[in-house]
């Protein structure tokens, strides 16, 4: 491949190029899990603590993830990264919110005491 302007030969090296991809997906896989768990931590709080635990959630985590989304657009980056980030804290963001939300709607048991699940 001829470098633009130079004339000069390079070559791509796939194996640092794949590498450098899934480091980076790794790190963002990463940021990704410890949103959800700091997520998680805080539907556990609410709750414990709230009696309308579900809703409070749901307005906390569509504030977090908006302020997610107004950040990266404010940035001196180009156009394309900044738009880019900003979508992909939206899908991050609202994905959390919704597996949350559902999760925590199967985890309520009302009127009954815990049990214990015995498995064989």
């Amino acid at each position: 491949m001829d470098e633009p302007g130079t004339g000069a030969r390079s070559r791509v090296l796939g194996g640092r190029l794949w590498a450098g991809g899934v480091a980076s997906a790794c790190v963002a896989a990463l940021a990704s899990a410890a949103a959800a768990l700091a997520a998680t931590a805080l539907l556990h709080l609410l709750l414990l603590t709230t009696p309308r635990a579900r809703a409070l959630f749901g307005w906390i985590m569509v504030l977090l993830t908006a302020i997610a989304v107004v950040i990266p657009l404010g940035l001196s980056a180009a156009l394309g990264a900044r738009l880019a980030t900003a979508i992909l804290n939206l899908a991050i963001g609202l994905s959390i919110t919704v597996t949350l939300s559902g999760v925590a709607g199967a985890a309520i048991v009302r009127g009954t005491a815990p049990t214990t699940h015995r498995y064989p």
